[in-house]
């Protein structure tokens, strides 16, 4: 901090010590939220001392409880965070700021009926902010209320037609509800009101992607990348589309498809997809350890499909996948015993665990050189543990294919000779049909490498 920005920060400490000592309770908030704004941690453990000493005084001071609800919940406090934010709706039980933001609290934590509950509240507060109508279908979103989600939406773009970000929004309701037809109508349209809006695009090109549109999807994706030139969705896309081999899926790529398909994931992937890899890598786990008492780590475990084949074999269960979305409906299964939002090659580098098995349902067909995974994985096993994969397979045994999805495709004897090198004995590679794509079998193998 410079030191001019030190002294201001002095000067409002000392104000806000001289409001609270004249009894003047607003004065001292007005100061404590500028020392929040500064952005600095000392300021902020100066700011909630000031704020505690107002709550002291008057236990139920809306604009001090709202200030140390949201300090407590950058601070990872959410039972404090919570704590506040009802006290503040006590004081003022309509108010909007004060329920959206116990909603926000109530959602993180997972109680999405009340989080739908006090949203709705502060919508019916402020029924002109349509920023209230996109918090309340994020929480409806969250509990599978597509019906009320779309309605809401529908209403939020009527009101506000500016906004691209709702039309993005509601577009992805549609999807939700399976009427991809019209939320590609609704984007095209939209794209010519919102030329320029990368988000909007970003979403318009899902879209058509998912309903198998791909020339339609390379022509968003072209204007995408125009206005947005570092654009990873755009970016791994058109190479899918040209013929290019990164070495892995861009994150953005990652996290724009599971993110729009998570709320549906299980219902798509167990339904008309027929998912089969889940309990095909649930019984490879079995076969291959002891099966029971197991030290066990999900790498991409997307909602949880695995995690429920073999939390019965497990004495502890960690999940990591890149997108929060799939993260955040894992949590809820309480399957596992941690979930991590992260990279995969990025949390084994800083794990220092050691795993008798370590899962990859279809995690492979977002990684294309796989070596530096697989290096990572033999310093995380311990003797004899396994790593269990199932992914894609290319017809033709060429080492790497990236698909018209996006996706990879293995030669199974590429992977059979980076698993030798990286160290690994190759205990199973079958041949398996993983899952149906477009009512035809995908075939892939499922794979055990064993740690010698």
């Amino acid at each position: 901090m410079m030191v001019s920005d030190q002294g201001a920060a002095a000067g409002r400490l000392a104000a806000a010590n001289a409001a609270l000592a004249a009894g003047d309770l607003d004065g001292a908030v007005n100061e404590a939220l500028g020392l929040i704004g500064s952005g600095g941690a000392e300021e902020r453990r100066q700011a909630r001392t000031v704020l505690d000493s107002v709550i002291d005084k008057s236990d139920l001071h809306r604009a001090a409880l709202l200030a140390r609800s949201r300090l407590s919940a950058e601070s990872g406090d959410r039972v404090g965070a919570i704590k506040d934010a009802a006290s503040a709706v006590t004081a003022a039980p309509k108010d909007a700021e004060a329920n959206t933001l116990l909603s926000e609290q109530m959602a993180a934590v997972g109680r999405l009926d009340e989080a739908a509950m006090f949203s709705y509240e502060a919508l019916k507060a402020a029924p002109g902010e349509v920023g209230r109508y996109a918090h309340l279908a994020a929480v409806l979103r969250r509990q599978k209320s597509f019906e009320a989600t779309e309605e809401l939406l529908r209403t939020a773009v009527s009101l506000a037609p500016h906004e691209a970000a709702l039309v993005a929004m509601r577009m992805d309701s549609l999807v939700q509800l399976r009427r991809l037809p019209e939320a590609i109508a609704l984007g095209q349209e939209a794209r010519k009101r919102f030329p320029e809006d990368a988000r909007l695009l970003r979403m318009l090109a899902a879209v058509l992607q998912l309903d198998g549109r791909d020339a339609e999807t390379v022509a968003v994706l072209r204007d995408l990348q125009r206005i947005a030139p570092n654009d990873g969705y755009a970016r791994h896309v058109l190479a899918s589309a040209t013929g290019g081999t990164p070495a892995k899926a861009d994150p953005d790529f990652v996290r724009v498809v599971f993110d729009m398909l998570a709320p549906r994931y299980d219902d798509l992937m167990l339904g008309a997809r027929s998912y089969r890899a889940p309990a095909l890598i649930a019984q490879a786990v079995r076969a291959h350890t002891a099966g029971k008492d197991l030290s066990v780590l999900d790498l991409g475990c997307g909602t949880g499909l695995c995690g429920l084949m073999v939390r019965d074999m497990a004495a502890t269960l960690k999940g990591i996948d890149l997108t929060p979305a799939m993260a955040e409906y894992a949590r809820t299964t309480h399957i596992y015993d941690s979930v991590e939002v992260a990279d995969a090659e990025a949390a084994l580098a800083a794990d220092t665990a050691l795993y008798d098995a370590v899962m990859a349902g279809d995690t492979l067909a977002y990684i294309g050189d796989v070596a530096p995974l697989l290096a990572l994985l033999k310093a995380h096993l311990k003797p004899g543990g396994v790593f269990v994969f199932s992914v894609e397979v290319t017809a033709d045994g060429a080492p790497l294919r990236l698909t018209p999805a996006g996706s990879f495709a293995h030669g199974r004897g590429e992977l059979e000779r980076l698993a030798t090198a990286a160290g690994f004995t190759v205990a199973q590679m079958a041949a398996e049909k993983l899952r149906l794509v477009n009512g035809e079998p995908l075939r892939g193998v499922v794979g055990v490498l064993k740690s010698a």
